[in-house]
């Protein structure tokens, strides 16, 4: 068990369904924002001293708790070999904020939804389109103002950079949170009607080696996609996500791998 992994699911799982800020959960936790801040940035480990209250908040079964707070302190006795792993991990969450825009979905939906020249966005606009509540739209728009993401003109905003992007490293824990919740998310949209989605797998036996093959096509689909958005802003009104898995379902050494084929 990863306790910073499960300490930022329980963090995002919270805040996204009471609609708390980060001083208001640190508060229910009895931590101060601050530390919390640091914990979520990579930036400090979780104090020994409120690792068991924590796993209470956290779980409900005994043994995950037990779990969670010997990885507490497992992880507490080995700050050296966590900061040399830390310095490989050069991406875009090194902030509160950034950590927010990767790993929770209303965010590029507001960034997109703002390229819909059709529309006028405003807060009531956002929370309606993206079926949030008014408080959550409100907390978005002032962490994206923060980040000069965008800015505010009279009762509307507007974008202020014209792409934004992630990292694609395998390591990112906001991608990998991001990514659940894009799996959560897809299992919700089951029921929307099949002329509005579009849901489809295969199954395939392939060499090794020609797994960056599969991984350049993915890539061109993506970037085909982007195209055909930019190029009808003028008439968009909706906001759509596309997502896609390639993963083993066979046992593979990633030990064996080269970098060229992981890459």
């Amino acid at each position: 068990m990863d306790p910073l992994i499960e300490f930022e699911h329980f963090f995002q799982q919270q805040t996204n369904k009471y609609h708390l800020s980060l001083r208001e959960f640190s508060k229910r936790i009895n931590l101060d924002a601050s530390t919390v801040s640091k914990i979520l940035d990579g930036k400090r480990s979780i104090p020994k001293s409120h690792a068991i209250k924590l796993s209470e908040y956290m779980f409900d079964e005994k043994h995950k708790q037990d779990d969670f707070v010997r990885a507490v302190i497992a992880r507490k006795n080995d700050v050296k070999k966590e900061k040399l792993k830390k310095t490989s991990l050069k991406i875009k969450e090194e902030n509160f904020e950034y950590f927010q825009v990767i790993s929770q979905w209303e965010y590029f939906a507001i960034l997109n939804l703002l390229k819909a020249k059709k529309l006028q966005i405003n807060t009531q606009t956002i929370s309606k389109k993206l079926g949030i509540t008014l408080k959550r739209t409100q907390q978005c728009i002032e962490t994206l103002l923060t980040l000069g993401f965008i800015e505010q003109k009279n009762d509307s905003y507007f974008r202020t950079v014209k792409s934004i992007q992630t990292t694609n490293e395998v390591w990112s824990r906001a991608l990998q949170m991001a990514h659940a919740e894009e799996l959560e998310m897809a299992k919700r949209k089951l029921h929307i009607d099949f002329q509005l989605k579009d849901f489809q797998s295969m199954t395939f036996a392939i060499p090794l080696e020609q797994l960056s093959k599969i991984k350049a096509l993915t890539q061109k689909l993506y970037d085909a996609i982007d195209e055909i958005s930019e190029k009808n802003l003028e008439n968009a009104q909706e906001i759509y996500l596309f997502s896609s898995q390639l993963f083993p379902l066979s046992n593979v050494n990633v030990k064996t791998l080269t970098n060229e084929i992981l890459q």
